[in-house]
């Protein structure tokens, strides 16, 4: 039987893979409009636990967002790096850890780097992610 989600989980952004990302048609290119970053596997940690693994499904929603870099439709695969900053403040313990739920308004800037090289940059007025009731967590079985 798989363990349900916690209240709370620290979402790692290197080591987590993404599935890809949906950004609404928008009159023109430089018109802001809601993108969706959907992870197929994200690694992290329950919250007040030493356990680590890998969640599914997450989906972080940036509305208001404009991108900068690469297509966000090249968003699959492996995250080297990553951050999200609200108001230039880490949205979790650390720039590269954003905790989940996550529901916050300002300044946001996300940026992802992944293993192919792929960069995207993202700046939104505000960016929410909840663990849904049909999220799983499953432990690493990592040596």
């Amino acid at each position: 039987m798989m363990p349900s989600m916690p209240a709370t989980f620290l979402l790692h952004w290197p080591d987590s893979e993404l599935a890809g990302a949906t950004l609404d048609t928008a009159a023109t290119p430089a018109t802001p409009a809601t993108l969706r970053l959907r992870f197929a596997a994200a690694f992290g940690q329950r919250d007040g636990a030493d356990v680590v693994g890998y969640l599914r499904p997450v989906e972080l929603v940036f509305l208001d967002a404009t991108c900068h870099g690469d297509d966000p439709a090249l968003l699959l695969g492996g995250i080297a790096h990553g951050t999200l900053r609200v108001d230039g403040t880490p949205a979790g313990p650390a720039a590269h850890i954003t905790m989940l739920p996550v529901d916050r308004s300002g300044a946001v800037v996300c940026e992802c780097r992944l293993i192919s090289g792929t960069v995207l940059r993202i700046e939104a007025r505000r960016v929410s992610g909840v663990v849904g009731g049909d999220a799983r967590f499953h432990e690493s079985l990592a040596c």
